[in-house]
């Protein structure tokens, strides 16, 4: 998925910038599973666990300087800061992918459908960089106050992309895990321990978006 110009994203979102699959970290969405296609362009890595386990004395803290950084990270140099998304923004998200999910299906996730779905995605400005598939999950980890800082949907709608399965690594406050684990245990995603953050994984992107509306419905009560 190529993302918007840098001209573009700067001048619609000033504070946001991209968050791309470029990362050294290592995540469990890298351990060899062998991915395959379950219809046509909708791939499902295989082997992969379910697992929600997170040990609080592996949490660590992202200071201030790093989680506002306009230069990047080390482990993601297109790092931008995307906290303090709304719930709002994230219901905005949460519908684009949940009709976009439902028009993929329709259209059996063929390759000229992920394409033109991508590029609406794109042109919608919802969350710059982010791709398709992860996005809500980034928007309702950030709803929660957390800190997403990487994410990518893995080879699960097309090739190109750095990981077989979708992530995305963010550092988590100790109070708020419980949340976290609760909804992904709901939504069927895995979430445990990556270095000092906290990944959420899953085999079926299509479980992405079931944890953001997790999010969703309990940031509306």
């Amino acid at each position: 998925m190529l993302p918007p110009t840098e001209m573009s994203r700067n001048e619609m979102y000033p504070n946001r910038k991209v968050i791309a699959a470029r990362t050294s970290i290592p995540t469990f969405a890298d351990r060899g599973f062998a991915p395959y296609n379950l219809t046509m362009g909708l791939t499902i890595a295989k082997g992969v666990p379910n697992i929600c386990k997170v040990d609080l004395k592996l949490l660590g803290k992202i200071s201030e300087a790093r989680a506002s950084s306009t230069d990047g990270l080390e482990v993601n140099h297109h790092y931008g800061d995307l906290r303090g998304c709304t719930l709002e923004e994230l219901s905005e998200v949460l519908e684009f992918e949940t009709s976009g999910f439902d028009a993929l299906e329709r259209e059996g996730f063929s390759d000229e459908a992920i394409e033109e779905l991508d590029e609406e995605w794109i042109e919608s400005f919802l969350l710059p960089g982010i791709d398709f598939g992860v996005a809500s999950a980034v928007a309702a980890l950030s709803a929660l106050g957390c800190v997403p800082i990487t994410s990518c949907r893995g080879k699960s709608l097309s090739d190109g992309h750095s990981h077989d399965a979708p992530t995305v690594c963010f550092y988590c406050e100790e109070a708020i895990v419980p949340l976290v684990v609760r909804f992904a245990e709901a939504s069927g995603v895995s979430v445990e321990n990556n270095s000092d953050m906290l990944e959420l994984y899953t085999a079926d992107v299509r479980l992405m978006p079931a944890f953001a509306r997790e999010v969703a419905l309990h940031l509306s009560h």
